[in-house]
C-alpha cells in the first residue's frame, strides 16, 4: 500500500457515484433476517450463503440459502432445528458452521455443520449441542465461531471449544475434540465472563478476551494444534497463576462486541480500550509488557458502565513497504451524545508506527456502522443502518456513497479475492441480499 502517511489529516468528503458504475444482483430470500443473519462466499465467489430465524408469512421456520452470485437465484435451502444467526466458512472445503439456539432450557448453543458442493447444493450435515450459561433473561448467546482447517472454535463464555469439521483424526464431524474450561460454570457473572475470541488462522493463535470483574479485563492466548485439533496456552508469563494471560491496565473497559487483532504473523497483537481509547500493543514472544501505540480522544467513553456496551472494532493492514508496521482501521459503530460531549459513530485510521491519526470519517451519532477493508488497506466499505453505503478511498481521500438501501441495511460482507459487497435488508416482509460487482 502506499504510504497512507503521506497525507496530512484527512476528513473524508463525500461524494455521489452513478448508479449504473456498479453491477447489482437481488437475491429475495423466502424468510425474514436480522442484522446478526451474515452472507458469506465460496472460494470461488460463485455462491453466498446466508441463514433466516422465520419463512415471509412470519411462520416458525428456520433455514439456510444458498444463491447463485451470478443469477440471484436460490439454488437450495436447508431445514435447521433451532435459530440461525451468524455463518463461517471454511473455504478450502466449502464448509459451513451456521450458528444459533433454540428455546430450550436449559439454554444451549447449536452449531449446524454442513458442507455445500460444487453446484452450491447442501450434501453431509450434522448438530452440535453446546450449554451455554446465562445470568439473566437479557444476558446473550454467542455466535460467533472461528474456522480454521478442519475445526471450529468456540466459545460459550465461561470456556473455549475446538470442534471437528470433518471425520477425521479418529474424531466424527460434530465431535468435541477438546474443552478448555476458563470460568466455572457455577461462577459465571456479567462481570466473570468470557466476550469473544479472535483467531490468526495461518499459526492457529487464539485470543480470549475476558472481563474478570467491573473493571478488570485480560487477553488469554491459545494456540491450535492444526493437525490434532487441540489447545494449548501460550506461555507469557511463567509467575502468572495463568500463564497465557495479558492483564490490562485495571479501569480499562473492553466494549461488549470489540476485538483482538493480530499482525500478519500473529507475534504480536492490539486491542483498543473503550474508556480511554488507548490503542494498546503487545509482542507474544518477546514480553515487555504492554505497550500504548496511540491514544484517541474520539475513541474514549470514559471508565462508565456504559463504556461496556460500546465496543471498537479493529482492522490492522500491514505496509507493503515494511510489513512490520501498517495501519489500523478503528470504528466505534455506535456514537455518544451526553451532556459532557458528543462523539459521533467514526472511522479512523491510525498509523502504527507513531500513533498519528492519518485519516478519519464521522457519521451520525444514531447510526450503527460495520466495515470491510481491502488486503492492503487502501480501500474500505462502510454501511450505515440507516441505508447508505460508502466506498472509502484511503489513498485518495475520497469517501464515494455507492448506493442506499431505504429500507435501511442489516449486515455487509466485503469480499475482495472474488470483487464482491454484499449487503442485507428486509425489504416488503422478506430478506434481500444486494450483491454489488466491484471492479479494483
Amino acid at each position: 500500500m502506499s504510504r497512507l502517511l503521506s497525507l496530512a489529516l484527512v476528513f473524508f468528503m463525500p461524494f455521489w457515484v452513478a448508479a449504473q458504475d456498479l453491477a447489482y444482483t437481488e437475491i429475495r430470500l423466502p424468510g425474514h433476517i436480522r442484522a446478526d443473519n451474515n452472507v458469506v462466499f465460496s472460494a470461488d465467489g460463485k455462491y453466498g450463503f446466508i441463514a433466516s430465524y422465520l419463512r415471509s408469512d412470519a411462520s416458525v421456520g428456520d433455514e439456510v440459502y444458498s444463491f447463485d452470485t451470478r443469477t440471484g437465484r436460490i439454488v437450495d435451502v436447508r431445514d435447521v432445528q433451532f435459530y440461525p444467526t451468524a455463518v463461517a466458512i471454511e473455504k478450502r472445503s466449502n464448509t459451513l458452521v451456521v450458528s444459533g439456539s433454540s428455546a430450550d432450557f436449559p439454554v444451549n448453543a447449536r452449531l449446524h455443520i454442513l458442507r455445500a458442493g460444487s453446484d452450491g447444493r447442501f450434501v453431509d450435515s450434522t448438530l452440535v449441542n453446546i450449554p451455554v450459561p446465562m445470568a439473566s433473561e437479557d444476558d446473550l448467546i454467542p455466535s460467533e465461531v472461528e474456522l480454521s482447517d478442519g475445526y471450529a472454535l468456540y466459545c460459550n463464555k465461561q470456556a473455549l471449544y475446538s470442534i471437528s469439521l470433518h471425520a477425521r483424526n479418529g474424531y466424527s464431524a460434530g465431535q468435541i475434540v477438546d474443552m478448555v474450561e476458563i470460568v466455572p460454570f457455577e461462577e459465571y457473572a456479567m462481570n466473570n465472563r468470557l466476550m469473544g475470541i479472535d483467531y490468526h488462522a495461518a499459526t492457529g493463535t487464539i485470543a480470549v478476551i475476558w472481563q474478570r470483574a467491573n473493571e478488570s479485563f485480560s487477553i488469554l492466548l491459545y494456540k491450535l494444534n492444526l493437525f490434532a485439533g487441540n489447545l494449548q496456552p501460550v506461555v507469557v508469563n511463567r509467575w502468572s497463576e495463568r500463564v497465557n494471560e495479558v492483564a490490562l491496565p485495571m479501569g480499562e473497559l473492553i466494549g461488549l462486541g470489540s476485538n483482538v487483532e493480530f499482525n500478519y504473523n500473529a507475534t504480536q497483537f492490539y486491542v483498543v480500550s473503550s474508556s480511554s481509547g488507548t490503542i494498546y500493543s503487545y509482542s507474544i514472544h518477546h514480553g515487555g509488557g504492554l505497550v500504548v501505540k496511540a491514544v484517541i480522544e474520539q475513541l474514549a467513553d470514559g471508565a462508565i458502565q456504559s463504556a461496556l456496551k460500546s465496543p471498537r472494532k479493529l482492522v490492522y493492514r500491514s505496509s507493503t513497504l515494511d510489513p512490520k508496521e501498517g495501519f489500523f482501521y478503528i470504528s466505534r459503530p455506535f456514537g455518544i451524545s451526553r451532556p459532557f460531549g458528543f462523539k459521533p459513530s467514526s472511522v479512523i485510521i491510525v498509523d502504527s508506527r507513531d500513533g498519528s491519526v492519518v485519516a478519519k470519517q464521522n457519521f451520525s451519532e444514531n447510526e450503527d456502522l460495520m466495515i470491510g477493508v481491502s488486503h492492503d488497506g487502501s480501500k474500505a466499505y462502510i454501511g450505515l443502518r440507516s441505508g447508505a453505503l460508502y466506498c472509502l478511498d484511503a489513498i485518495q481521500g475520497q469517501l464515494t456513497l455507492v448506493t442506499y438501501l431505504p429500507e435501511g441495511l442489516l449486515s455487509l460482507t466485503y469480499e475482495e479475492r472474488v470483487k464482491l459487497v454484499a449487503v442485507t435488508a428486509m425489504k416488503d416482509n422478506a430478506g434481500t441480499v444486494q450483491l454489488l460487482k466491484v471492479n479494483e
